[in-house]
């Protein structure tokens, strides 16, 4: 008899805070439906929207810097300059 097999779970590294985070709400028969795009690249953005419903079914995209979890530093203006 074989004895059973055990798997365990592999650490993975964790995955990168990507820099941009896009809410695009659609309008649909059912109401407005938000979707969300996690972006390194600002440019990202105007292919994951042409790949999504058509572009006149958009009611709003808002972008926000995505640094909720990040460990990198929170900078003001003048700080940034001495970077």
């Amino acid at each position: 008899m074989m004895g059973e097999i055990v798997l365990f779970p592999i650490d993975e590294p964790p995955a990168p805070v990507l820099r941009w985070k896009a809410v695009v709400t659609y309008r649909s028969e059912e109401g407005k439906k938000n979707v969300e795009h996690f972006l390194e690249e600002l440019d990202d953005l105007a292919g994951l929207i042409e790949q999504g419903p058509d572009w006149n079914t958009i009611v709003a995209c808002v972008v926000t810097l995505n640094r909720d979890s990040s460990p990198i530093p929170r900078l003001t203006i003048e700080q940034s300059m001495l970077i």
